[in-house]
Protein backbone atom coordinates (compact mmCIF):
# COMPACT_ATOMS: atom_id res chain seq x y z
CA UNK A 1 0.00 0.00 0.00
CA UNK A 2 2.37 2.27 0.86
CA UNK A 3 4.71 1.72 -2.50
CA UNK A 4 0.89 2.42 -4.25
CA UNK A 5 0.48 5.80 -2.41
CA UNK A 6 4.25 6.97 -3.30
CA UNK A 7 3.40 5.73 -6.79
CA UNK A 8 0.47 7.68 -7.30
CA UNK A 9 1.55 10.69 -6.27
CA UNK A 10 4.99 10.98 -7.88
CA UNK A 11 2.17 10.84 -10.99
CA UNK A 12 0.57 13.73 -9.03
CA UNK A 13 3.62 15.35 -9.31
CA UNK A 14 4.77 15.34 -12.75
CA UNK A 15 1.03 15.49 -13.65
CA UNK A 16 1.01 19.70 -11.02
CA UNK A 17 4.65 20.78 -12.69
CA UNK A 18 3.36 20.05 -16.06
CA UNK A 19 -0.60 20.23 -16.28
CA UNK A 20 -0.20 23.87 -18.02
CA UNK A 21 0.92 21.83 -21.22
CA UNK A 22 -1.02 19.33 -21.28
CA UNK A 23 -4.16 19.83 -23.75
CA UNK A 24 -7.24 17.43 -22.50
CA UNK A 25 -7.05 18.19 -18.38
CA UNK A 26 -8.96 14.73 -17.68
CA UNK A 27 -5.61 12.54 -16.99
CA UNK A 28 -4.74 14.97 -14.57
CA UNK A 29 -8.54 14.81 -12.82
CA UNK A 30 -8.40 11.30 -12.96
CA UNK A 31 -5.07 10.81 -10.89
CA UNK A 32 -6.07 13.25 -8.34
CA UNK A 33 -9.39 11.26 -7.66
CA UNK A 34 -7.30 8.17 -7.76
CA UNK A 35 -4.72 9.89 -5.52
CA UNK A 36 -7.53 11.01 -3.08
CA UNK A 37 -9.34 7.46 -3.01
CA UNK A 38 -5.96 6.16 -2.16
CA UNK A 39 -5.34 8.71 0.14
CA UNK A 40 -8.62 7.39 2.43
CA UNK A 41 -7.75 3.75 2.27
CA UNK A 42 -4.36 4.78 3.65
CA UNK A 43 -5.42 6.48 6.39
CA UNK A 44 -6.20 3.17 7.76
CA UNK A 45 -3.49 1.02 6.53
CA UNK A 46 -0.29 2.96 7.20
CA UNK A 47 1.39 4.39 10.08
CA UNK A 48 0.99 8.50 10.32
CA UNK A 49 4.20 9.23 9.90
CA UNK A 50 4.97 8.17 6.80
CA UNK A 51 1.19 8.60 5.97
CA UNK A 52 1.42 12.21 6.42
CA UNK A 53 4.85 12.51 4.31
CA UNK A 54 4.12 9.95 1.58
CA UNK A 55 0.42 11.43 0.82
CA UNK A 56 -1.06 14.81 2.57
CA UNK A 57 2.17 16.59 2.67
CA UNK A 58 3.48 15.94 -0.82
CA UNK A 59 0.13 16.25 -2.68
CA UNK A 60 -1.46 19.29 -0.43
CA UNK A 61 2.12 21.15 -0.08
CA UNK A 62 2.65 20.69 -3.70
CA UNK A 63 -0.31 22.24 -4.72
CA UNK A 64 0.12 24.93 -2.42
CA UNK A 65 3.45 25.69 -3.23
CA UNK A 66 2.54 26.01 -6.81
CA UNK A 67 -0.45 28.20 -5.96
CA UNK A 68 1.88 30.64 -4.22
CA UNK A 69 4.78 30.20 -6.47
CA UNK A 70 1.99 31.53 -9.05
CA UNK A 71 0.39 34.47 -7.16
CA UNK A 72 3.98 35.69 -6.13
CA UNK A 73 5.12 35.55 -9.54
CA UNK A 74 2.46 37.35 -10.89
CA UNK A 75 2.58 39.96 -8.37
CA UNK A 76 5.77 40.34 -9.30
CA UNK A 77 5.40 41.07 -13.43
CA UNK A 78 2.86 43.92 -12.17
CA UNK A 79 4.93 45.74 -9.78
CA UNK A 80 7.81 45.43 -12.09
CA UNK A 81 6.30 47.00 -14.73
CA UNK A 82 6.95 50.43 -12.54
CA UNK A 83 9.75 49.28 -10.47
CA UNK A 84 11.90 47.65 -12.81
CA UNK A 85 15.43 47.14 -11.74
CA UNK A 86 16.71 47.31 -15.26
CA UNK A 87 14.58 50.71 -16.31
CA UNK A 88 18.17 52.62 -16.28
CA UNK A 89 18.49 51.28 -19.38
CA UNK A 90 16.39 53.86 -20.67
CA UNK A 91 18.39 56.95 -20.11
CA UNK A 92 21.38 55.12 -21.14
CA UNK A 93 22.54 55.68 -25.11
CA UNK A 94 24.62 54.69 -27.86
CA UNK A 95 26.63 56.65 -29.40
CA UNK A 96 28.03 53.86 -31.76
CA UNK A 97 25.80 50.62 -32.77
CA UNK A 98 27.97 47.81 -33.33
CA UNK A 99 25.76 44.61 -35.31
CA UNK A 100 25.22 41.66 -32.99
CA UNK A 101 24.79 38.31 -33.29
CA UNK A 102 23.78 35.87 -30.27
CA UNK A 103 24.16 32.27 -30.92
CA UNK A 104 21.92 29.92 -28.56
CA UNK A 105 23.86 26.56 -29.00
CA UNK A 106 21.77 23.61 -27.96
CA UNK A 107 23.20 21.31 -25.71
CA UNK A 108 26.44 22.76 -25.57
CA UNK A 109 27.25 22.31 -21.24
CA UNK A 110 30.80 22.15 -19.43
CA UNK A 111 30.70 18.74 -20.39
CA UNK A 112 32.64 18.73 -23.40
CA UNK A 113 35.50 19.89 -21.54
CA UNK A 114 35.24 17.54 -19.23
CA UNK A 115 34.31 14.07 -20.51
CA UNK A 116 36.96 11.25 -20.26
CA UNK A 117 36.43 10.51 -24.12
CA UNK A 118 36.39 13.42 -26.39
CA UNK A 119 37.13 16.45 -23.54
CA UNK A 120 40.75 16.67 -24.28
CA UNK A 121 40.30 16.42 -27.91
CA UNK A 122 37.82 19.25 -27.70
CA UNK A 123 39.76 21.69 -25.93
CA UNK A 124 42.61 20.87 -28.17
CA UNK A 125 40.14 22.02 -30.86
CA UNK A 126 39.36 25.26 -29.38
CA UNK A 127 42.24 26.57 -28.58
CA UNK A 128 43.10 25.98 -32.50
CA UNK A 129 40.07 27.72 -33.32
CA UNK A 130 40.63 30.85 -31.11
CA UNK A 131 44.44 30.77 -32.57
CA UNK A 132 42.74 31.29 -36.17
CA UNK A 133 40.47 33.87 -35.24
CA UNK A 134 42.90 35.72 -32.95
CA UNK A 135 45.72 35.97 -35.98
CA UNK A 136 42.47 37.50 -37.93
CA UNK A 137 42.21 40.38 -35.14
CA UNK A 138 39.05 38.75 -33.71
CA UNK A 139 39.36 38.94 -29.15
CA UNK A 140 37.98 36.29 -27.33
CA UNK A 141 37.00 36.11 -24.06
CA UNK A 142 35.10 33.44 -21.96
CA UNK A 143 33.33 32.20 -19.06
CA UNK A 144 31.42 29.27 -17.22
CA UNK A 145 27.57 30.69 -16.74
CA UNK A 146 25.31 28.41 -14.42
CA UNK A 147 22.28 27.61 -16.46
CA UNK A 148 19.16 27.71 -14.58
CA UNK A 149 18.08 24.10 -15.83
CA UNK A 150 20.40 20.85 -16.47
CA UNK A 151 19.58 18.99 -19.53
CA UNK A 152 16.81 20.92 -20.78
CA UNK A 153 13.97 23.59 -21.66
CA UNK A 154 16.31 25.87 -23.73
CA UNK A 155 13.93 28.62 -23.37
CA UNK A 156 14.07 29.00 -19.79
CA UNK A 157 17.81 29.31 -20.27
CA UNK A 158 17.14 32.02 -23.40
CA UNK A 159 14.65 33.65 -21.03
CA UNK A 160 16.76 34.21 -18.24
CA UNK A 161 19.63 35.49 -20.52
CA UNK A 162 17.69 37.80 -22.40
CA UNK A 163 15.58 38.87 -19.43
CA UNK A 164 18.04 39.13 -16.90
CA UNK A 165 15.71 37.06 -14.71
CA UNK A 166 16.62 33.61 -13.56
CA UNK A 167 13.14 30.91 -14.87
CA UNK A 168 14.43 27.73 -13.63
CA UNK A 169 11.05 25.48 -14.46
CA UNK A 170 8.25 25.24 -16.96
CA UNK A 171 5.74 26.41 -14.56
CA UNK A 172 6.80 29.73 -13.88
CA UNK A 173 7.73 30.21 -17.65
CA UNK A 174 4.33 29.30 -18.25
CA UNK A 175 2.72 32.23 -16.17
CA UNK A 176 5.41 34.29 -17.38
CA UNK A 177 4.27 33.14 -20.84
CA UNK A 178 0.73 34.47 -20.43
CA UNK A 179 1.20 37.60 -18.61
CA UNK A 180 2.18 39.40 -21.82
CA UNK A 181 0.48 42.42 -20.94
CA UNK A 182 3.13 42.88 -18.21
CA UNK A 183 5.93 41.02 -20.02
CA UNK A 184 5.63 42.86 -23.07
CA UNK A 185 6.51 46.08 -20.80
CA UNK A 186 9.67 45.24 -19.12
CA UNK A 187 12.92 45.63 -20.13
CA UNK A 188 14.88 42.76 -22.31
CA UNK A 189 18.24 42.80 -24.44
CA UNK A 190 16.16 42.81 -27.85
CA UNK A 191 14.04 45.64 -26.17
CA UNK A 192 16.40 47.60 -25.06
CA UNK A 193 18.19 47.63 -28.84
CA UNK A 194 15.11 48.54 -30.54
CA UNK A 195 15.32 52.33 -28.55
CA UNK A 196 18.64 52.55 -29.78
CA UNK A 197 17.73 52.10 -33.55
CA UNK A 198 18.28 48.04 -33.82
CA UNK A 199 16.13 45.94 -35.93
CA UNK A 200 16.10 42.82 -33.76
CA UNK A 201 15.36 39.13 -35.20
CA UNK A 202 14.59 35.78 -33.40
CA UNK A 203 15.51 32.64 -36.27
CA UNK A 204 14.20 29.55 -34.83
CA UNK A 205 13.75 26.66 -37.76
CA UNK A 206 12.23 23.44 -35.92
CA UNK A 207 9.47 22.76 -38.76
CA UNK A 208 6.36 23.95 -36.88
CA UNK A 209 3.21 25.03 -38.96
CA UNK A 210 2.68 28.77 -38.53
CA UNK A 211 -0.99 27.37 -36.49
CA UNK A 212 0.43 25.08 -34.48
CA UNK A 213 1.98 27.98 -32.02
CA UNK A 214 0.68 31.32 -31.41
CA UNK A 215 3.77 33.39 -32.62
CA UNK A 216 2.41 36.74 -31.84
CA UNK A 217 1.88 35.68 -27.91
CA UNK A 218 5.81 34.60 -28.78
CA UNK A 219 6.51 38.57 -30.43
CA UNK A 220 4.92 39.94 -27.02
CA UNK A 221 7.42 37.54 -24.47
CA UNK A 222 10.41 37.83 -27.02
CA UNK A 223 9.93 41.22 -28.14
CA UNK A 224 11.83 40.86 -31.24
CA UNK A 225 10.65 42.60 -34.22
CA UNK A 226 11.14 39.91 -36.72
CA UNK A 227 10.64 36.25 -36.19
CA UNK A 228 12.29 33.86 -38.66
CA UNK A 229 10.86 30.53 -38.40
CA UNK A 230 11.09 27.38 -40.88
CA UNK A 231 9.36 28.12 -44.17
CA UNK A 232 11.12 31.95 -44.37
CA UNK A 233 14.37 30.16 -44.74
CA UNK A 234 13.71 29.48 -48.64
CA UNK A 235 14.95 26.00 -47.49
CA UNK A 236 14.31 23.13 -50.36
CA UNK A 237 17.16 20.72 -49.51
CA UNK A 238 17.45 17.63 -47.03
CA UNK A 239 15.30 17.86 -43.90
CA UNK A 240 16.95 17.05 -40.80
CA UNK A 241 15.22 14.97 -38.05
CA UNK A 242 15.08 16.54 -34.52
CA UNK A 243 12.88 14.78 -32.54
CA UNK A 244 8.90 13.20 -32.83
CA UNK A 245 7.62 13.74 -36.33
CA UNK A 246 9.62 17.50 -36.53
CA UNK A 247 12.42 18.70 -38.76
CA UNK A 248 15.34 21.33 -39.08
CA UNK A 249 17.16 22.64 -41.59
CA UNK A 250 21.29 22.37 -41.36
CA UNK A 251 22.11 24.84 -38.87
CA UNK A 252 24.91 26.60 -40.84
CA UNK A 253 22.48 27.17 -43.51
CA UNK A 254 20.33 28.88 -41.02
CA UNK A 255 22.69 31.33 -39.22
CA UNK A 256 24.39 32.35 -42.72
CA UNK A 257 20.88 32.74 -44.30
CA UNK A 258 19.45 34.76 -41.13
CA UNK A 259 22.57 36.98 -41.22
CA UNK A 260 22.41 37.72 -44.84
CA UNK A 261 18.86 38.81 -44.30
CA UNK A 262 19.76 41.27 -41.61
CA UNK A 263 22.76 42.85 -43.02
CA UNK A 264 19.92 44.70 -44.98
CA UNK A 265 18.47 46.32 -41.77
CA UNK A 266 21.97 47.54 -40.33
CA UNK A 267 22.50 47.73 -37.05
CA UNK A 268 20.49 44.64 -36.08
CA UNK A 269 20.31 41.98 -33.24
CA UNK A 270 20.23 38.60 -34.39
CA UNK A 271 19.55 35.73 -32.06
CA UNK A 272 19.45 32.48 -33.69
CA UNK A 273 18.35 29.27 -31.91
CA UNK A 274 20.63 26.61 -33.29
CA UNK A 275 18.92 22.64 -33.13
CA UNK A 276 21.19 20.09 -34.99
CA UNK A 277 22.62 19.49 -31.18
CA UNK A 278 19.88 18.81 -29.74
CA UNK A 279 18.94 15.38 -28.36
CA UNK A 280 19.19 12.77 -30.41
CA UNK A 281 22.16 14.57 -31.69
CA UNK A 282 21.10 13.63 -35.39
CA UNK A 283 23.47 16.57 -37.18
CA UNK A 284 25.20 17.05 -40.47
CA UNK A 285 29.02 15.28 -40.09
CA UNK A 286 30.88 18.65 -41.24
CA UNK A 287 30.01 21.74 -42.50
CA UNK A 288 30.06 22.27 -46.50
CA UNK A 289 32.00 24.74 -48.98
CA UNK A 290 29.28 27.00 -50.14
CA UNK A 291 26.08 26.95 -47.62
CA UNK A 292 23.64 27.75 -50.33
CA UNK A 293 24.83 24.11 -51.19
CA UNK A 294 22.37 22.57 -48.89
CA UNK A 295 19.83 23.11 -51.42
CA UNK A 296 21.06 21.31 -54.04
CA UNK A 297 23.29 18.08 -52.51
CA UNK A 298 23.21 15.33 -50.39
CA UNK A 299 25.21 15.14 -47.22
CA UNK A 300 25.29 12.54 -44.37
CA UNK A 301 24.04 12.54 -40.97
CA UNK A 302 24.67 11.06 -37.46
CA UNK A 303 22.70 7.93 -36.92
CA UNK A 304 20.97 9.21 -34.09
CA UNK A 305 21.14 6.18 -32.17
CA UNK A 306 20.61 5.82 -28.55
CA UNK A 307 24.05 3.52 -28.17
CA UNK A 308 25.92 6.18 -30.25
CA UNK A 309 24.67 9.16 -28.42
CA UNK A 310 27.73 10.30 -26.92
CA UNK A 311 29.95 10.16 -30.16
CA UNK A 312 26.83 11.44 -31.82
CA UNK A 313 26.76 14.21 -29.58
CA UNK A 314 30.28 15.03 -29.86
CA UNK A 315 30.80 14.85 -33.69
CA UNK A 316 27.28 17.59 -33.55
CA UNK A 317 29.28 20.09 -31.55
CA UNK A 318 32.28 19.72 -33.66
CA UNK A 319 30.40 20.79 -36.16
CA UNK A 320 28.61 23.31 -34.91
CA UNK A 321 32.28 25.45 -33.48
CA UNK A 322 33.57 24.38 -36.89
CA UNK A 323 30.70 25.89 -39.09
CA UNK A 324 30.66 29.19 -36.88
CA UNK A 325 34.53 29.06 -36.93
CA UNK A 326 33.91 29.12 -41.03
CA UNK A 327 30.94 31.67 -40.46
CA UNK A 328 33.61 34.22 -38.47
CA UNK A 329 36.34 33.99 -41.35
CA UNK A 330 34.25 34.20 -44.24
CA UNK A 331 31.82 37.51 -43.37
CA UNK A 332 33.34 40.80 -42.62
CA UNK A 333 32.71 41.34 -39.27
CA UNK A 334 34.95 44.22 -37.98
CA UNK A 335 31.96 46.22 -36.50
CA UNK A 336 30.41 42.53 -35.40
CA UNK A 337 29.95 41.05 -31.46
CA UNK A 338 29.26 37.45 -31.68
CA UNK A 339 28.12 35.80 -28.61
CA UNK A 340 27.92 31.76 -28.42
CA UNK A 341 25.84 30.97 -25.50
CA UNK A 342 25.34 27.10 -24.49
CA UNK A 343 21.90 26.72 -23.21
CA UNK A 344 22.47 23.36 -20.98
CA UNK A 345 24.26 20.13 -20.94
CA UNK A 346 23.73 17.43 -22.90
CA UNK A 347 20.76 15.30 -21.85
CA UNK A 348 21.47 11.53 -21.27
CA UNK A 349 24.39 11.49 -21.70
CA UNK A 350 26.29 13.85 -19.13
CA UNK A 351 26.95 12.42 -15.24
CA UNK A 352 24.66 12.95 -12.67
CA UNK A 353 26.89 14.64 -10.98
CA UNK A 354 27.94 17.22 -13.03
CA UNK A 355 26.84 20.82 -12.48
CA UNK A 356 24.67 23.52 -14.86
CA UNK A 357 27.53 25.57 -15.87
CA UNK A 358 27.68 25.58 -20.11
CA UNK A 359 30.30 28.11 -21.95
CA UNK A 360 29.72 31.75 -22.75
CA UNK A 361 31.96 33.37 -25.56
CA UNK A 362 32.09 36.66 -26.86
CA UNK A 363 33.70 37.63 -29.69
CA UNK A 364 34.61 41.11 -31.19
CA UNK A 365 37.50 43.05 -32.44
CA UNK A 366 36.37 45.78 -30.40
CA UNK A 367 39.31 46.10 -27.69
CA UNK A 368 37.12 48.03 -24.94
CA UNK A 369 33.85 45.64 -25.13
CA UNK A 370 36.62 43.13 -24.34
CA UNK A 371 37.88 44.18 -21.69
CA UNK A 372 34.80 45.03 -19.80
CA UNK A 373 34.08 41.35 -19.83
CA UNK A 374 37.55 40.71 -18.45
CA UNK A 375 36.23 42.84 -15.57
CA UNK A 376 34.03 40.19 -14.73
CA UNK A 377 36.65 37.80 -15.03
CA UNK A 378 35.75 36.16 -18.40
CA UNK A 379 39.54 34.67 -19.31
CA UNK A 380 40.93 35.22 -22.99
CA UNK A 381 40.45 32.43 -25.46
CA UNK A 382 37.85 29.64 -26.39
CA UNK A 383 38.34 27.48 -23.31
CA UNK A 384 36.73 29.13 -20.21
CA UNK A 385 38.16 29.28 -16.94
CA UNK A 386 36.59 28.38 -13.58
CA UNK A 387 35.19 31.70 -13.01
CA UNK A 388 31.07 31.47 -12.96
CA UNK A 389 28.96 33.46 -14.02
CA UNK A 390 25.24 32.72 -14.17
CA UNK A 391 22.71 33.06 -17.11
CA UNK A 392 20.84 35.74 -15.71
CA UNK A 393 23.56 38.31 -15.00
CA UNK A 394 24.31 38.40 -18.23
CA UNK A 395 21.72 41.38 -19.14
CA UNK A 396 23.60 43.60 -16.88
CA UNK A 397 26.54 42.53 -17.84
CA UNK A 398 26.10 42.94 -21.44
CA UNK A 399 24.79 46.53 -20.90
CA UNK A 400 28.02 47.63 -19.30
CA UNK A 401 29.98 46.15 -21.68
CA UNK A 402 28.23 48.09 -24.60
CA UNK A 403 28.08 51.35 -23.07
CA UNK A 404 32.03 50.76 -21.89
CA UNK A 405 32.96 50.34 -25.68
CA UNK A 406 29.99 52.51 -27.87
CA UNK A 407 27.84 54.90 -25.39
CA UNK A 408 27.59 58.29 -25.20
CA UNK A 409 29.22 58.60 -21.81
CA UNK A 410 31.79 55.53 -20.94
CA UNK A 411 31.81 56.57 -17.55
CA UNK A 412 28.24 55.98 -16.43
CA UNK A 413 28.39 53.87 -13.03
CA UNK A 414 25.92 51.34 -14.07
CA UNK A 415 24.59 48.75 -11.60
CA UNK A 416 26.02 44.34 -11.96
CA UNK A 417 23.29 42.24 -10.90
CA UNK A 418 24.75 39.07 -10.16
CA UNK A 419 21.86 37.09 -9.63
CA UNK A 420 19.61 38.87 -11.96
CA UNK A 421 16.11 39.45 -10.85
CA UNK A 422 14.26 37.25 -8.41
CA UNK A 423 10.81 36.90 -9.48
CA UNK A 424 9.59 34.68 -7.24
Amino acid sequence: MAVLVLFSNSLVDILINSSSQIEYKWPLIIILCLSIAISLVAVKKIPYIIYYHSVSFSLINHLFQNLKKCYTLKQSLKTLNTDFPYAYSKNIHLKKQPNIVFIFLESYGSFVFSDPNYGVDFKQKMEEVYKSLNQNEFQIVSSLSESPVASGGSWLSHSSVLFGVKVSDIAAHEVIFNQTEYVSKIASIPKYLSTQGYKTTLATTISYNKSDVNWEKVKNVYPFEDLMLYHDFNYTGKSVPIFSDRYTIPDEYTLNYAYQAALNKSPFFLSVNTTNSHYNYISPIKPIKHWKDYNSIDFSLTDGLKKNSLKNFFTAINYQIDYIHDFLLNNKLDDTITVLIGDHQPPFITPENIDKSTPIHIISKNNDFINAFKEFKFTEGLVPGQKFQKHESFFSKFIYALINAYGEDKNLELPIFEDGIKLY
